[in-house]
């Protein structure tokens, strides 16, 4: 495992983050490509990503959602609320609750 860390990020490497996140290699480079999910640094493909503390967290809780079945664009924005909720529709609500 390729794990290094700072005070306010971590770099992962293609497995660790795959851990970190529960989504696939592929579902976190699509999110990325979508500006969905923000690395420091966007490498080439197969190449460890630099991440803020901020950003995982973001991407954890996108992972639980897109594997509940929400669609990533959903899932993003319910993940960057500041209150782990979001209106999804009028009256639908989604909130993350840990």
């Amino acid at each position: 495992m390729t794990e290094t860390a700072t005070v306010s990020t971590v770099t992962l490497s293609v497995a660790s983050a795959e851990r970190e996140t529960g989504m696939t290699y592929r579902q976190i480079d699509h999110a990325v490509r979508l500006g969905l999910l923000k690395p420091l640094h966007v490498g080439g493909s197969g190449n460890p990503r630099e991440w803020t503390r901020a950003e995982l967290r973001v991407a954890r809780v996108m992972g639980r959602l897109v594997a509940a079945g929400v669609k990533p664009a959903v899932a993003a924005a319910v993940a960057r609320s500041r209150d782990g909720r979001c209106e999804i529709a009028p009256g639908v609500w989604i909130e993350v609750t840990s």
